[in-house]
């Protein structure tokens, strides 16, 4: 049995707000983060399930996600800041929120 090859699944993220970090905080806390979303998001059963959701309408292709906020402990490290935010992301795209209710046509 042949497997098909689909397009690869791509997540852009284009502005991370990290305020009270320095430059050097904030490229370590991203390539924590880039590097923990892949090890998350990397399996198929993943891929196939946010290409659903994405076909249902229950995550759009475009627009902002909002992972909440992140308490961060006194002298943590960028790469376990990273990290956590990477979870809290993966949990936003695989848990989102229910689509809005149509309205009926008037």
């Amino acid at each position: 049995m042949t497997r098909l090859r689909q397009a690869p699944l791509r997540l852009h993220i284009g502005t991370l707000a990290l305020p009270d970090m320095s430059p050097v905080q904030g490229e370590r806390i991203g390539a924590a983060l880039r590097q923990e979303l892949a090890r998350l998001l990397a399996s198929d059963a993943t891929i196939e399930r946010l290409r659903g959701s994405v076909a249902s309408g229950t995550l759009a292709t475009t627009g902002a996600l909002d992972a909440g906020s992140l308490r961060l402990a006194r002298n943590e490290r960028p790469e376990r800041t990273g990290r956590r935010l990477a979870q809290r992301l993966a949990q936003s795209l695989l848990m989102p929120a229910a689509p809005r209710p149509r309205r009926a046509p008037r």
